[in-house]
């Protein structure tokens, strides 16, 4: 991982590179490496896409034991339409995906549907 500072425009296309091929920034789960560098990612397209800051605010309002909202980024799908992609953790015990899935799309004014994109079970 060697793409500089993310609030450079140089540093940002490191990064969008780097990030098209890799889950995380450092290793194989989410770290504090991963939410810094997210949170100025967020900090710079703020004003560009507040629609897409509003929906990302409810669906994170979803609040339940057994779940942990991580980071999130936009993924471009095509013809300037992205997708809000957000980590989040479940305990499989306590939450069902069904479930979370549901409450995710009552938000009906913002998500059109939901995928999932990877799944571990812990």
């Amino acid at each position: 991982m060697a793409f500089g500072d993310v609030s450079t425009s140089q540093g940002l296309k490191e990064s969008e590179k780097f990030l098209t091929d890799n889950s995380y920034i450092c290793g194989y789960s989410p770290s504090n490496v991963d939410l810094s560098v997210f949170e100025v990612l967020g900090k710079e397209s703020a004003g560009k896409f507040s629609h897409v800051n509003d929906m990302e605010n409810n669906v994170r309002s979803i609040e339940m034991d057994g779940h942990l909202w991580g980071a999130s980024k936009l993924v471009p799908v095509g013809y300037g339409i992205n997708k809000l992609q957000i980590m989040c953790v479940i305990e499989d015990d306590k939450v069902s995906i069904d479930f979370l899935t549901e409450k995710s799309q009552e938000f009906e004014d913002f998500a059109q549907s939901v995928d999932i994109a990877a799944l571990n079970k812990i």
